[in-house]
Order: C-alpha cells, then structure tokens, then sequence
C-alpha cells in the first residue's frame, strides 16, 4: 500500500509544519520575512493540559511564557 497516494499523507491532506519550516518554505521561494503574528487560541481544557506539561518543560529547561505562547497559537 503505498501510504503517501491514499492516507492522512496524501496529497489532499493538511501538512504539519513548524515555524521553523513556514519560515525557510517562504525563504526558499524567494521571499523576505518581516514579521510572524501568533493568533491565540484558548479554551478551558486546552489551557488544563497546557498548564499540566508545565513540569514537563520545566524538567527539560523549556520555558514556561515561550511554551505557552508557541502551544496557544492557531494553526
């Protein structure tokens, strides 16, 4: 079966990319990056599991503010 003709990776499909990757797609293109906005995103339960992986961060030297703002963004 070849799973990039008929899946969740299939051309027809969303990608899941980081800012890392949007930024060097635009460089590559030719394009100049001025600015990167974050639209926030936030509801009760979402919150309740961002604030839940705050020990998780803190045991891996994450930042607490960098991580929420980078987790509550819409994508």
């Amino acid at each position: 079966m070849d799973l990039y003709r008929c899946s969740l990776l299939d051309k027809t499909h969303y990608r899941f990319i980081t800012r890392k990757e949007i930024i060097q797609l635009f460089l590559s293109s030719g394009y100049v990056v001025e600015q990167i906005q974050i639209i926030p995103y936030s509801n009760p339960r979402y919150d309740k599991l961002i604030g839940a992986l705050e020990p998780i961060n803190k045991n891996f030297e994450i930042s607490t503010d960098h991580f929420k703002n980078e987790a509550s963004a819409y994508q």
